[in-house]
This record gives C-alpha cells, sequence and structure tokens, in this order.
C-alpha cells in the first residue's frame, strides 16, 4: 500500500511526520468519486460495473470506501428498482447480481 508523507513543524520547533495511507483513493472509480462529486447511486452503479459475478452489500461497501454503509443500501434498492441489479436470496444471503450478467 502506498503512502503519502507529510512533514510539518509546529510553533515550538517540534517536527512531526505523518503518514497517510492512499489504498482507498488509488482506484480510478474512488478518484472520479472524489473529482467529480457523483451520487452514492453512480459510485454503487460503477462498482458493480467493475466487477463480475454475485456482489454482496459488503462486497459493494469495500467497492466504495467513501460512502457509508446507508448510502450504499439506498443505492441497491434504488439500482435494483431500477432493474439494473438483480436481488437474489434474502437475510443474510442476500446477493446482487447485474442484470445484463449472464448469471441471472
Amino acid at each position: 500500500m502506498s503512502q503519502n508523507v507529510i512533514a510539518a513543524m509546529d510553533g515550538t520547533g517540534k517536527e512531526y511526520v505523518l503518514f497517510t495511507p492512499l489504498a482507498p483513493y488509488e482506484t480510478p472509480s474512488a478518484v472520479d468519486a472524489i473529482c467529480e462529486k457523483l451520487s452514492a447511486k453512480e459510485i454503487v452503479r460503477r462498482a458493480i460495473y467493475s466487477k463480475v459475478g454475485k456482489l454482496t452489500k459488503s462486497d459493494i461497501t469495500e467497492l466504495c470506501p467513501s460512502i457509508g454503509i446507508k448510502s450504499v443500501e439506498l443505492a441497491l434498492k434504488q439500482l435494483v428498482e431500477e432493474g439494473v441489479l438483480l436481488k437474489k436470496g434474502s437475510g443474510r444471503a442476500t446477493f446482487y447480481v447485474r442484470s445484463d450478467s449472464e448469471m441471472n
């Protein structure tokens, strides 16, 4: 994982070095989401098209670190209603597949 290193001095002359991990922001979709100010639904839509096969809510949350779980849940619900995703299973066994995939 790459990181950003920042060196700083406070008013007393003490020097501090800060390390900031960049991994969540190294993926093109994450960078696009930050630069373009995308909606949660659009961030999730782009994430699902970056993967093949079935996806769980947990998978999507990992793919979309810039948005919260509630935003992911709402986006999934909207994408199912629009017919972009198909919801399979129930409860903890719920997963999603793209409606244009061969797995449905």
